[in-house]
């Protein structure tokens, strides 16, 4: 089993995906290990990138179904 554990500050993309973050350029290098391609950008936040559950977990096979058990804490950061 493939498991992580993972903590990051991001915005709810907007564009109705069904688990899709809008996070900072830092925020995703440091939570996928590498830069976000151009077609990773938010279109509903400026300067934010689309963070999906696929960049959680490496070695996904793409021809396997898999039941994933996700909790998510969300609360509002004071600025």
């Amino acid at each position: 089993m493939l498991e992580k554990t993972f903590k990051f500050s991001g915005y709810n993309s907007g564009d109705y995906e069904s688990f899709c973050f809008a996070v900072s350029r830092d925020e995703f290098i440091r939570l996928t290990g590498h830069k976000p391609d151009s077609y990773c950008k938010n279109p509903f936040h400026k300067r934010r990138f689309n963070f999906y559950p696929n960049d959680l977990v490496e070695h996904l096979d793409g021809k396997l179904e898999y039941e994933f058990e996700i909790t998510v804490k969300a609360k509002p950061i004071k600025k």
